[in-house]
């Protein structure tokens, strides 16, 4: 799922954190809908979320809508993503809902069915030198409906945990399926300094950013609902086309 949209400096885990440029307060993209914390004196450890899934349906016969959290991604010059989330990818115009993990740029790994309806828990942790990816389907809490298990980071890259995203996506603007109406909920994250935020900006430690999934005509293809519940919890939903 793994699409960058914004460049950093390159920073080694656990070195010294790097001061990142200042952060657009938005930015429009191709492939992301959703909001980033930015990390510019502080990086984080950890970041969490739920989300609802919603009905879907293909507006072409490869479609998809995946909703997702995760480190890295938007501001990862080295490319890497680590993320776990929920996909609704259409096959021949019938969508496929299944929760997923990945350590971008390696592929992504689908762990178990899911439905329309289905509340979703969401972890991504760093802790000893790897990440903690975890996915509980809450209305079926039960070992076939849960993922929890340590990888690393992808070979040959570094993992910046310099920002966390709570994030819809498409492999491309035109290629995003409709989806009812939904939204992410308990968005937290965990900073290197084990300070917790929602998504709200703190002066030059962390910032902002609000990312817009735009066709090829500049319009948006979602629509992104303002951050309520002291930053943890944001609605998102499909727009037709004009």
């Amino acid at each position: 799922m793994k699409r960058r949209v914004w460049a950093a400096a390159a920073v080694a885990v656990g070195a010294a954190l790097a001061v990142l440029p200042a952060v657009p307060a938005s930015a429009s993209n191709i492939y992301w809908t959703g909001y980033v914390l930015v990390g510019h004196t502080e990086g984080f450890r950890q970041v969490t979320g739920d989300v609802k899934v919603p009905t879907v349906t293909c507006t072409s016969s490869g479609s998809k809508a995946s909703f997702w959290i995760g480190l890295d991604g938007y501001g990862s010059a080295g490319s890497t993503v680590e993320q776990v989330g929920v996909s609704t990818d259409c096959h021949n115009g019938v969508p496929s809902y299944e929760a997923w993990w990945e350590m971008a740029p390696n592929t992504t790994n689908y762990v178990f069915p899911v439905n329309p309806g289905d509340s979703i828990s969401m972890l991504v942790k760093y802790i000893g030198g790897a990440w903690q990816l975890a996915i509980t389907d809450l209305t079926h809490d039960d070992n076939a409906h849960k993922f929890n298990h340590p990888e690393n980071c992808a070979s040959g890259k570094v993992c910046e945990n310099m920002t966390a995203e709570a994030i819809l996506e498409a492999d491309k603007g035109t290629d995003l399926s409709k989806f009812t109406s939904t939204g992410f909920t308990e968005v937290q994250a965990v900073d290197s300094s084990y300070a917790t935020t929602g998504l709200v900006a703190n002066g030059s430690v962390w910032g902002l950013a609000k990312i817009q999934m735009t066709g090829s005509n500049g319009q948006d293809l979602a629509n992104l609902g303002t951050i309520t519940n002291n930053g943890e919890n944001f609605a998102l939903s499909y727009r037709e086309a004009s």
